[in-house]
């Protein structure tokens, strides 16, 4: 599912997810700080939306960057010297 249809989901219902999904959807636009505990405010089936939600954005987010950056700067990248290192 796409992330503009699982918020557009989410925001059906008018519940407290609404107010955690929709802080999520702007913490994420913004790339801004979202205290993930807010997250245990959510049912279960909502909660594992939320961490789909996360991982779809990142892999979006990583191809997108990766697309900029290009194929040689990627090897360059220190976060991922470091991780590959341990």
């Amino acid at each position: 599912m796409s992330l503009r249809k699982l918020f557009a989901l989410k925001r059906e219902g008018g519940s407290s997810k609404e107010a955690v999904f929709d802080e999520l959807r702007d913490a994420l636009l913004a790339d801004r700080g979202f205290d993930v505990q807010k997250l245990y405010e959510l049912g279960y089936g909502d909660f594992c939306d939320a961490l789909e939600a996360l991982r779809e954005w990142r892999t979006q987010r990583h191809l997108y960057m990766k697309q900029i950056k290009g194929p040689a700067q990627d090897q360059e990248d220190p976060l991922r010297l470091r991780s590959a290192k341990k």
